[in-house]
Order: structure tokens, then C-alpha cells, then sequence
């Protein structure tokens, strides 16, 4: 799993500040980072405290982020922006749930004897986005996640009214383990545009 977490702070940097940080050399920062890692953080509570943060951008709220592991790993390759956090912070945190996620249901798509459901698939891959409030950010998370599972049923090839807890995994063709985890992944991407959006808004001097 270090391996895979270091893939992903290498994808979400620059490619100015990959080359710095090799060029550096920093064994400080890579003990460091390995310290936090190998405490096998949650990627689900790191983005439950990021949107906590974007709706209610206060002082409390940013400081239980600023201290949450995986934002620390994120400071220590990439610097900091605005309110003292790591810049490209949503980017990283929606590629790393993205893989933290995969992780939990691989063996699953692997197992042909696996009782897990598409339903327990798809409650796995939203964990941390179920988002209550009437802020914009709430909203678009909430249609999201509807629009995840509409989306799942139509490129499965099952009907608008079909209960994906019917499903297991097991009976997925590869060719459909294959299309789970592509609509899983535009999932993330969308989710990483819309956080991005209001953080942008926060930067900004915006607030709702």
C-alpha cells in the first residue's frame, strides 16, 4: 500500500517540484513521510475533515485538518497555499481515496466465492461524501453520489429500478469488473472538480 500512496503524492506534483525534490535528496522529509504512511491512514476520514473544512471554513475545522496524516504527507512533497494548507490538496486526497478504496474491494472482484454486492461496492466507493447540509457543496455531492449509482445500473446494463444489493460481485464478467472501477474513477474525478471548485471559491473570499 507505501508503494501506491508514493505513486500517487509523485502523480498529483508538479513536474517542477518532482524534479526539486529529487534533485534534493531531502531523507529528512522521506523519513518523515514514511512515518506517517506506515500508520495506514484513512483515506475517508481525511476527506470527511477537507469537506467538514469547505463548508465550515473556520479555525477549529482547519486545524483538525492541517494535523490529519495524509494532509501532513501532502505538505511534506508539496508545499503550502492559502489557510496553511498543501496545494493541490483535493487532487491528492480524491486519487489516494480512489486507490484506498480499490484496495478494500479487490479481492472481492477476485474472489469468485465473494458475497459482497454491488450495493456494498458502491456504499465503499461513496464513504466520506454522504454530506448533509444545504451548502452548494453538500448538494452537488448528494446528486453525485445519486448520479454514481444511476450511472453504475446504465453501463452494467441493468434497469433504473434495479436494487444493486441483487447483484454480487462474482458475477461480474471481467469486461464489467473493468467498467466498476472506470465509473468509480470518473466518480472520483468529478468529486475532485467540485472540491476544487470551492476551495477555489474559498481562496477567493467566498463563502456560503
Amino acid at each position: 500500500k507505501l508503494c501506491c500512496v508514493m505513486a500517487v503524492l509523485l502523480f498529483c506534483l508538479p513536474a517542477s517540484a518532482q524534479n526539486a525534490s529529487d534533485k534534493n535528496g531531502d531523507q529528512r522529509h522521506n523519513r518523515d513521510l514514511q512515518t506517517i504512511l506506515n500508520s495506514d491512514p484513512d483515506s475517508a476520514e481525511a476527506m470527511r475533515l477537507y469537506i467538514r473544512w469547505l463548508q465550515e471554513p473556520n479555525e477549529e475545522n482547519l486545524d483538525l485538518l492541517k494535523k490529519n496524516d495524509l494532509v501532513e504527507a501532502r505538505a511534506i512533497w508539496n508545499g503550502y497555499h492559502a489557510f496553511g494548507l498543501p496545494n493541490g490538496l483535493e487532487a491528492f486526497l480524491t486519487s489516494y481515496d480512489f486507490g484506498d478504496k480499490y484496495l478494500k474491494i479487490l479481492p472481492a472482484l477476485q474472489n469468485p466465492k465473494t458475497t459482497m454486492t454491488l450495493e456494498d461496492a458502491a456504499e465503499i466507493w461513496t464513504k466520506g461524501y454522504e454530506v448533509a447540509g444545504g451548502s452548494e457543496l453538500a448538494k452537488g455531492l448528494r446528486k453525485l453520489n445519486a448520479d454514481y449509482r444511476n450511472e453504475l445500473k446504465s453501463r452494467l446494463g441493468f434497469p433504473a429500478e434495479y436494487l444493486l444489493s441483487n447483484f454480487k460481485l462474482s458475477q461480474l464478467s471481467s469486461e464489467l469488473r473493468s467498467t466498476l472501477v472506470n465509473v468509480q474513477r470518473e466518480y472520483a474525478s468529478k468529486v475532485g472538480k467540485l472540491l476544487h471548485i470551492r476551495s477555489e471559491e474559498l481562496k477567493n473570499g467566498a463563502n456560503d
